[in-house]
């Protein structure tokens, strides 16, 4: 079965894609080059997470966000 990658498994792609997006921008934005520069595969894209409101990607993407402002 696949899954979302983790929060913490976001880190290194999401500064990544933030350094080729210049250093900023909004987080679907984010999210869209991250699923470039990984080539996320759509069943992987398409998990939704238990709040029915977002896939777990994205879900597990904010957390990182969150997680790097402790370190910027």
């Amino acid at each position: 079965m696949a899954t979302a990658p983790s929060f913490d498994e976001l880190m290194w792609p999401a500064l990544q894609a933030l350094k080729a997006m210049g250093g900023s921008g909004t987080n679907e934005e984010l999210l869209n080059k991250i699923i470039e520069l990984e080539r996320i595969p759509p069943e992987i894209q398409a998990i939704e997470h238990t709040d029915h409101r977002q896939s777990k990607l994205n879900y597990n993407l904010v957390l990182n966000c969150v997680e790097m402002r402790y370190f910027v």
